[in-house]
């Protein structure tokens, strides 16, 4: 499952969360920076689905780098049908 993780700074790496998510084995993390642009805030982590819970249980409302961040499930991309 994955989850999103918001109010991030924008200074925020990939080793950052790879940090704080250690205890819970993520074992994908992405944080767009694809546009040449700072983080945008928020970044996806692949858990274990039995995982997943704690995960949101335990950094939700946590400050991480000076700030409290927001871990929710990420919902599915819905694409436009043709």
């Amino acid at each position: 499952m994955r989850v999103k993780i918001r109010n991030l700074r924008h200074t925020t790496t990939v080793a950052d969360l790879e940090r704080l998510l250690a205890p819970f084995s993520a074992s994908e993390i992405y944080l767009d920076r694809s546009d040449g642009n700072p983080a945008h805030g928020f970044a996806y982590a692949s858990v274990a689905d039995a995982r997943a819970t704690e995960v949101i249980a335990a950094l939700d409302g946590v400050e991480f780098l000076g700030r409290r961040i927001e871990v929710v499930p990420a919902r599915s991309r819905r694409w436009a049908s043709a």
